[in-house]
């Protein structure tokens, strides 16, 4: 999958209209809901969009800040009992699913 970022995104986004930005916003989340990887289910049960004004919605966890590592990867850590923070040497890899549901093609 390639990914390209169009400078102008927004301006598209602002001539749709509330509507279509609505459903483009649902898209969205129905796709990042098919994409989330499932351990407990916690992240893809937090997984919502919602409008935040009339210009801008905002698709994704409203409570689970670990979503980005999911998303981005992460080294594994743990915190021993003198409360030190011990790197591992091993690393979670990428498991995206807000960037391929963001940025797919889609028709409106």
């Amino acid at each position: 999958m390639r990914i390209v970022e169009e400078r102008d995104w927004h301006d598209h986004v602002l001539k749709i209209g509330q509507d279509k930005q609505d459903q483009v916003s649902r898209n969205v989340l129905t796709d990042m809901h098919v994409l989330v990887p499932i351990d407990t289910g916690a992240l893809d049960e937090s997984l919502t969009w919602g409008r935040t004004d009339d210009t801008t919605t905002r698709v994704g966890s409203t409570d689970k800040d670990y979503s980005v590592y999911v998303e981005e990867g992460h080294e594994i850590v743990y915190v021993n009992t003198s409360g030190v923070k011990v790197r591992t040497g091993r690393f979670q890899p990428p498991q995206p699913y807000m960037k391929p549901a963001l940025f797919r093609e889609r028709s409106l």
